[in-house]
């Protein structure tokens, strides 16, 4: 195939290439390894700074819990959030509110990059902030100890995303995760 530039272009723009080429690998291997420094050491990166923590999730009693416009995944006890999909259902347990309590918080305090963002000890109320590992995107979680008959307790648990922000099914893996935990503590 014959080249439409003259020798004389081709050879400059040969020399070009050879002078930016070495530049663009340099700074895709440097923006890599930012990406496997945040992926290593668990830390965000720098990037976190410009999403602030969203305010905390509502979740009162007798109010079924609103899910939002953005992901998010639910765990409820059976009966207690009728009209609202509900991804797991949370279980019953035969403990009492005030120590369910301490166990929940003790467990998602426990987990890596959450923050307390606000906490009613006496009413079972938990709001933390969650942040994704590598970019540190925040997550609201709300967590509500309820008390279920006589002696035994349960936990409402709603995860939700940035409104418009996908979330690849973290919420519905975080929920999961964290009432599988929450059942083993308490046996």
């Amino acid at each position: 195939m014959r080249s439409r530039m003259r020798p004389g272009r081709l050879a400059c723009f040969e020399a070009m290439m050879n002078r930016i080429l070495p530049l663009l690998v340099s700074v895709a291997v440097l923006a890599l390894a930012a990406f496997g420094w945040a992926a290593w050491s668990g830390q965000p990166l720098p990037t976190a700074a410009l999403y602030p923590d969203p305010p905390p999730l509502v979740l009162a009693p007798g109010v079924p819990p609103d899910r939002g416009d953005g992901p998010a995944a639910l765990a409820c006890p059976p009966g207690l959030c009728a009209g609202v999909t509900v991804d797991v259902e949370s279980p019953v347990l035969p403990v009492a509110p005030d120590a369910l309590f301490a166990t929940v918080r003790a467990l998602v305090v426990a987990q890596p990059l959450v923050r307390v963002v606000a906490e009613d000890a006496a009413a079972g109320r938990l709001d933390v902030v969650q942040r994704t590992p590598i970019l540190g995107f925040p997550e609201s979680v709300a967590l509500r100890v309820v008390a279920v008959g006589e002696g035994a307790s349960s936990v409402i648990l709603l995860s939700r995303s940035r409104p418009g922000a996908w979330d690849l099914g973290d919420n519905a893996a975080r929920v999961r995760t964290w009432i599988a935990a929450l059942e083993r503590a308490s046996r």
